[in-house]
């Protein structure tokens, strides 16, 4: 009706993609350095060694990984400034998150598992404050995406009112032996992801990091190496293995991946 065709279609997915990429180097950049955000960057687009994660190719198929990885890095983005410089930004971050949660089901695990673990770790090192903090921003998104869920279940389904059912549990609790097998094998093509998580523990693990009394690009990055790590440990034992579900992790392991290589070339 509205003479939308394919190019057109495709070009909402390229969109989201430039705020994916521009979220993503503006986090390594406050993270770690220019530096690391370039290495990221490059990463994420040169060294994709199957065409199906190129986040290009993502992007240009109607699938809703793409502005999920916007909402949701965005979202950390804008946390990570309400902590660091400016307060009125939080609730810009909330609205963010409750958005990504519902664009993909799986990813709100993922995410409160990336909120919980620096509640534990501000919890132990006795920063109340942070810890309250963090609380109050889990409990908000997801109060944030029950609104979300409502609004949409009273006005748009009342346009397209067919459900699919089941899709979960065939998608995301998987243990018939032959998904684990693909799925073990696909993240041997992750092998460089995984080496850059690896960095980046012994560098959280540091106490010295947390001696700091309001470190906010540590806990930030604690985030989002929680968030990595529990998808890739869901994707290797619980999903189907189908590739494009192993993609938000590669796209934010860039992060941790560009610092690795940073450090190994000495910049």
């Amino acid at each position: 009706v509205l003479g939308i065709g394919i190019w057109q279609g495709r070009l909402v997915g390229i969109v989201f993609l430039l705020g994916a990429l521009a979220s993503t180097y503006l986090l390594a950049q406050y993270l770690f350095s220019h530096s690391v955000a370039t290495f990221a960057l490059a990463a994420l687009l040169l060294m994709g060694i199957l065409p199906e994660w190129h986040p290009v190719i993502m992007a240009r198929q109607v699938l809703g990984e793409t502005p999920m990885l916007f909402y949701l890095l965005t979202g950390y983005l804008l946390f990570y400034l309400s902590l660091s410089r400016c307060l009125w930004l939080f609730p810009v971050a909330i609205v963010l998150w409750g958005m990504a949660i519902i664009t993909k089901v799986q990813v709100k695990s993922f995410w409160i598992v990336s909120l919980l673990v620096p509640v534990m770790v501000t919890l132990y090192y006795r920063r109340w404050k942070l810890s309250g903090f963090l609380m109050t921003a889990l409990l908000s998104s997801i109060a944030m995406a029950s609104l979300f869920l409502w609004l949409k279940d009273e006005f748009l389904l009342t346009m397209l009112p067919a459900k699919i059912t089941g899709l979960y549990a065939v998608t995301a609790l998987v243990s018939e032996f032959l998904s684990r097998k693909l799925a073990a094998t696909v993240l041997l093509f992750m092998l460089p992801t995984v080496f850059g998580l690896a960095y980046e523990m012994r560098e959280i693990l540091t106490p010295s990091i947390w001696s700091v009394k309001e470190n906010s690009e540590a806990i930030v990055r604690v985030m989002l190496w929680s968030l990595v790590v529990s998808w890739m440990a869901w994707y290797l034992l619980l999903s189907n293995g189908v590739l494009r579900y192993a993609f938000p992790a590669m796209f934010v392991g860039s992060i941790f991946l560009g610092n690795l290589l940073h450090d190994l070339v000495n910049n």
